[in-house]
């Protein structure tokens, strides 16, 4: 198969590697990669290409953070391109399906979106704790660890040098943490801009913390780490049900659930189900051809 990559960051790296160790051709598709070249089993070239024309890949992974022009970008490619996208802002995730879903459908292509591991993974595990106990909230608890998302926008304010934001369980909240490197002219308006961040700190307990570039890349580089977990017991303790992911390294585990999809979309595609599908609409069974062993 050939299979494309939007996207060279954390994430990025991340599918490729995990791709070409299953034997699959990739083909990297970013603006940090300005000239065209080849590195092993993949080519690289300007994300303009994929629109220039119409490539004949067999599915094309979103790994470009979601902040931004994200959705319209991935509104224009899926006119083109079938998509696997780990999307994570939770509360937009259902009208970038609809769009998505109607431009897919007219266009004939096939996504699957929001199958990062949160949303993704825990999702599911939501709507079966919920289903479970129809009476109770079932509690989602992330951390403690580095929330890529929330640092990818940090690092895109301007006059951010680099930055990390750690998610911290407290109680019935979470702290976020953010280690931030910049001018000393610049710290107010930066800490402003984070503060005022819709979707991502708002109405969260922050706090911004701002080092030398020395500091951060001492204590703070390469750390990746992170865990989730969805729960839900009864008050008298006679039964609950929990989920639990945990992880050492972020972006090779969410490379590691989109790239479980996959299967899923070329069935989804084969059958001639266009549009837009998230992990609640897909059947287990299509991840991978002998799922029935699993009973």
């Amino acid at each position: 198969m050939s299979i494309g990559i939007l996207g060279y960051g954390k994430l990025g790296k991340a599918l490729r590697n995990y791709l070409e160790k299953s034997g699959e051709e990739v083909l990297v598709f970013s603006d940090r990669e300005k000239e065209r070249r080849r590195e092993g089993n993949t080519d690289f070239s300007p994300s303009t290409s994929l629109l220039d024309e119409k490539l004949p890949l067999d599915a094309l992974f979103l790994a470009h953070g979601s902040f931004g022009t994200y959705k319209e970008e991935a509104l224009l490619l899926s006119q083109k391109y079938d998509l696997i996208s780990a999307f994570d802002i939770h509360c937009e995730l259902p009208s970038l399906q609809t769009q998505i879903h109607e431009s897919a459908k007219q266009y004939k292509t096939t996504s699957i979106l929001g199958v990062g591991w949160d949303p993704g993974l825990l999702s599911l595990a939501r709507i079966m704790t919920q289903a479970t106990f129809p009476e109770l909230s079932p509690k989602t608890a992330w951390g403690e660890g580095v929330s890529e998302g929330h640092s990818f926008v940090i690092r895109q304010i301007v006059g951010v040098e680099d930055a990390i934001q750690y998610t911290v369980p407290d109680g019935e909240w979470h702290h976020r943490v953010c280690y931030v490197v910049c001018k000393e002219s610049e710290r107010a308006r930066i800490r402003a801009e984070i503060l005022n961040m819709r979707e991502y700190f708002v109405k969260e307990h922050t706090e911004v913390h701002f080092i030398s570039k020395a500091e951060f890349d001492n204590k703070h580089s390469g750390n990746a780490f992170h865990r989730g977990k969805v729960s839900a017991s009864l008050p008298d303790g006679s039964a609950g049900m929990s989920f639990e992911v945990s992880m050492k390294c972020n972006p090779d585990f969410t490379a590691r659930t989109m790239c479980a999809y996959l299967p899923a979309l070329l069935r989804l595609k084969k059958e001639g189900k266009y549009g837009a599908y998230g992990p609640l609409d897909i059947p287990f069974s299509y991840l991978f051809s002998d799922a029935q062993k699993y009973w």
